[in-house]
């Protein structure tokens, strides 16, 4: 039979151990200092590149002065979110963390991420929502990388003091790796009809939309669909990351097998 010492004890000897060897920072390896932010050191915390204005309304897709956004240009108004935002760019140290905690698990990236994206949701402005609904996952794919919106999505909705509406959306059949689909097109037509939403849940409601990473904006905006066919009087959505234009930043495009399931 095991004893266990007394929990004040034992969580002096975790401070200690914590002390004599620092966990390393999960964006750069380097050991943590006691400033570090939850569990993100520091130098990395504040390097995470942020999307700066201007920035379409829509996709928050960084954008040039007076261009039209590529993303939602020409798209049924019925798809387009009234309100996006991402709490940054999809590229250098962002594409570590989001790699660590997707494939490999690391749910201490979990708090820390949520606050920039409820931080971010709060600075664009978007009007405050009924509830908060995350991606749900695709139900041929890992279940383990399929929570990490659901994640977010809970720990962004207690940020902002929302209620979590886990179950409104629901992916009613699977659809191939957004990362493989040969074009644009491709992937918005893989899309169609792919989401459900729970029109108890949302008629007359206003919702937001939370997912990991926004490449293109496909998953979202059939999210959109499926909650304004349900009922729902405004949708606006919220990312941890927005893939920039191409040729931006070279260090935002993931190896292959990392970007399945991007949408």
């Amino acid at each position: 039979m095991r004893v266990l010492a007394p929990l004040p004890v034992r969580r002096a000897l975790r401070s200690l151990a914590v002390t004599a060897w620092p966990a390393p920072c999960p964006a750069c390896g380097k050991p943590l200092p006691a400033a570090a932010v939850r569990g993100i050191c520091p130098h990395c915390w504040t390097s995470l590149p942020p999307v700066l204005p201007p920035a379409c309304p829509t996709c928050a897709l960084p954008l040039p002065d007076g261009l039209p956004c590529p993303d939602c240009a020409g798209r049924p108004g019925g798809t387009l979110p009234d309100g996006a935002a991402a709490a940054q760019l999809y590229a250098g140290r962002t594409v570590r963390l989001h790699r660590l905690l997707k494939f490999q698990g690391d749910l201490r990236l979990v708090a820390p991420l949520a606050e920039r994206m409820a931080r971010a949701h709060l600075l664009a402005g978007l009007p405050r929502p009924d509830a908060v609904a995350p991606v749900p996952p695709d139900p041929a794919r890992s279940r383990a990388r399929g929570r990490v919106p659901r994640l977010l999505a809970g720990r962004v909705a207690r940020r902002l003091d929302l209620p979590f509406a886990r179950e409104t959306l629901e992916k009613v059949r699977a659809t191939p790796s957004q990362a493989l689909a040969p074009c644009r097109a491709a992937r918005e037509e893989a899309l169609v009809g792919a989401f459900r939403a729970r029109e108890a849940v949302v008629r007359g409601r206003s919702i937001l939309v939370v997912d990991d990473v926004s490449t293109t904006g496909a998953t979202l905006r059939e999210a959109v669909r499926a909650l304004r066919d349900a009922g729902a009087v405004l949708v606006t959505t919220l990312v941890l990351a927005r893939t920039p234009p191409r040729g931006t930043f070279s260090a935002a495009r993931p190896r292959r097998a990392d970007r399945r399931g991007a949408g």
